[in-house]
């Protein structure tokens, strides 16, 4: 059992889920953190309405209770057309430190306490500028705003390209979830709003996240590929990442480190097995790597 001290200085994790395909990503990653995330503060955002993204699947509701990790309700400020949009309220009435998660993604490594997490913001620099690389004009985005263009302080942490600021919205920590949702959401539709603006689709979420951390006025603390490892695009080193983001399943048999990870889980969980097993590429991991 963590000190109380230490446990109120981590963040609640959130991530989302709904009926289909982001339901064995959810099963996994919940499972991850229940054996990793060691303040075990976890919160399963299911997104509403239940008649157009559909209700979570029993197996998974009761694997979910199961493990103590409670699930609430959030919605999707911009359209139905536009699922990257379910994240952007995945943090909405989460007041106090918190930590989105995109749902394809696995703790590695036993995680509490970190001090790069403590400040105001955090997040990973983006892999690839997309937004700018597709047409998109940063000096439009933040003209809305009557903010002037910030510098290309970072570089693409696969492309290596010198980058305005812009990150991965796959993880993102912050010192008020719900006060950091209200801005990111706002900054959001008024971006999908402005005509002039191109190639909003489906990075919109990207796109608006540096804006929103300026209109807040926080400090963002640039992290290393450590917290959400690219590893559709690289694979994993020597020294493995907290937070593994390997996007699709067949990504896991490919990598050593990810398939060791996923066989223990399957061993340490046996209910993720049957879940896991019900959905196309899924049910092929389980039956390479269940013991």
């Amino acid at each position: 059992m963590l000190d109380s001290t230490i446990t109120d200085r981590c963040p609640t994790i959130a991530f989302v889920a709904h009926k289909g395909p982001l339901e064995p990503q959810a099963a996994l990653l919940a499972a991850s953190l229940d054996d990793h995330y060691l303040p075990h503060k976890i919160v399963c955002r299911t997104v509403e309405p239940e008649d157009h993204w559909g209700a979570l699947s029993p197996d998974l509701a009761d694997f979910l209770a199961a493990l103590g990790i409670e699930t609430r309700p959030c919605s999707n400020p911009i359209n139905f057309e536009y699922m990257h949009g379910n994240k952007l309220g995945a943090l909405k009435d989460m007041p106090g430190r918190a930590l989105f998660l995109d749902t394809d993604i696995m703790l590695m490594t036993p995680f509490s306490f970190h001090h790069q997490l403590t400040g105001q913001a955090a997040a990973k620099p983006a892999d690839i500028d997309t937004f700018s690389n597709g047409g998109g004009s940063w000096a439009r985005v933040w003209s809305l705003f009557d903010r002037d263009v910030p510098p290309k302080i970072y570089r693409g942490t696969v492309s290596g390209h010198p980058m305005r600021p812009y990150y991965n919205a796959g993880f993102i920590a912050v010192e008020d979830g719900d006060r950091f949702a209200k801005t990111w959401i706002d900054c959001a539709q008024r971006i999908d709003a402005e005509r002039t603006i191109r190639n909003k689709r489906p990075w919109l979420d990207q796109v608006a996240l540096p804006v929103a951390l300026a209109e807040l006025e926080w400090a963002v603390e640039p992290l290393s590929d450590a917290f959400n490892y690219p590893c559709h695009l690289s694979g994993i080193g020597a020294m493995g990442p907290y937070f593994a983001h390997y996007h699709y399943p067949h990504v896991i048999a490919e990598q050593a480190k990810l398939a060791y990870r996923f066989a223990a889980l399957l061993q340490r969980y046996p209910p993720l097995g049957p879940i896991l097993a019900r959905f196309e590429g899924w049910d092929r991991l389980v039956d390479k790597f269940a013991r």
